[in-house]
């Protein structure tokens, strides 16, 4: 199951842009052993059983397009 996080908006409202959240997140992964954290790249060479997707629906905040 992924856990994507957004690099890119939500930071600026934690407290100091979200460095202590993510060190402790990041820590806490490092640590599991029910957790792996891996690239995208890396889950793409893992997982060659893909299904085609029959249509996508905008998820932006931005124009809703691409």
């Amino acid at each position: 199951m992924p856990i994507i996080l957004d690099g890119e908006n939500a930071w600026e409202y934690y407290p100091a842009s979200g460095r202590e959240f993510l060190r402790r997140f990041y820590d806490a992964l490092h640590h599991s052993s029910d957790i792996e954290a891996v690239t995208v790249s890396e889950a793409i060479e893992r997982h060659q059983n893909f299904r085609t997707l029959g249509s996508i629906t905008p998820g932006s905040w931005i124009s809703a397009n691409f």
